[in-house]
């Protein structure tokens, strides 16, 4: 300490202020240890939501290996924010399990006016032009669709082939019967928007199995859908495994939970600027996808239009 201490005495100032800012650099690496902690504020929202639980850690610290991580401005939420998106931004990591049965919602036309000339006006679907542009403002991977999942995580069947024979036989034979007996209205009941939600969790960290921070609407739960929830999962699992405890929601962005963009103000935001997002939604389609491994993995296997008109 004592020759560092002459070496800069006898230096110039500009030589002190680098040497001074290297070993600075250098006490900083070794006291961090190539780790850096993700820490969460936290609030606790009671209900489970669907496949992902609503419970926010508060404080929970968690190493991050893959050496310092920079600290990152807080994101302004709202439609302004878009300017500091960093393009290198890591794709949600989480993978993702088994098949899925998704609803899909019906969507409103939405009109949007060209940023270019400030003039040009053109129609897009509501849902799908909201998560896009959720997705670009806060630089997140896209969700494929938009949907509320019916069952998560199938993994009982051992093959595409066997989960789209019981999606395309006993599943789509079971609606057909619903439209011709009139008794559709299950199906027909509209969503009715509930409330919004931020939400973060750690794998591992309070009986929870996922990495990930997301957003979302919720759906007020009706009778008839939790009988139809009943039925489905039936046909399906053949009385295999724990029902799945069901609470209808729309998830409109997921992100990596370390370092996340998103955060309570980003809903509220949407819905100042697309009011129709709480609008009551009717089900247009139900269909079936693989959801194995990350989320650019996903793909559709088929799709039941309904008649509920």
């Amino acid at each position: 300490m004592i020759m560092v201490s002459i070496a800069l005495i006898n230096m110039s100032q500009s030589a002190r202020d680098s040497l001074t800012t290297f070993l600075l650099f250098i006490i900083g690496t070794l006291r961090n240890g190539a780790y850096a902690y993700a820490i969460t504020k936290y609030f606790v929202v009671e209900q489970k939501r669907g496949w992902h639980s609503s419970s926010i850690l508060e404080s929970k610290r968690r190493k991050i290996s893959n050496g310092i991580k920079s600290p990152k401005p807080n994101p302004l939420f709202s439609s302004s924010f878009n300017s500091d998106n960093d393009d290198n931004r890591e794709e949600l990591r989480f993978r993702f399990k088994g098949y899925t049965i998704w609803m899909e919602p019906e969507q409103f036309p939405v009109e949007i006016i060209s940023k270019e000339d400030g003039v040009s006006v053109t129609t897009a679907s509501d849902l799908d032009h909201i998560i896009a542009t959720v997705s670009t403002e806060q630089g997140l991977q896209p969700i494929p669709k938009p949907h509320v999942t019916l069952l998560y995580g199938m993994s009982q069947f051992s093959s595409e082939e066997e989960v789209k024979a019981v999606f395309k036989g006993e599943f789509k034979d079971s609606i057909s019967k619903m439209e011709i007996g009139d008794t559709i209205g299950s199906w027909s009941s509209p969503l009715k928007f509930y409330d919004e939600l931020f939400g973060i969790c750690f794998d591992g960290v309070d009986g929870e199995e996922m990495d990930m921070a997301w957003t979302e609407i919720t759906y007020a739960k009706a009778p008839e859908y939790e009988r139809m929830v009943d039925i489905v999962y039936q046909m399906f699992y053949k009385n295999q495994g724990s029902m799945q405890k069901w609470s209808p929601h729309l998830s409109l962005a997921y992100d990596n939970p370390e370092d996340t963009r998103l955060s309570s103000a980003v809903v509220p935001d949407l819905i100042s600027r697309f009011p129709t997002l709480t609008k009551d939604r009717k089900i247009e389609a139900i269909s079936l996808w693989d959801t194995n491994g990350r989320m650019s993995d996903w793909k559709c296997l088929d799709r039941i239009f309904l008649r509920n008109n």
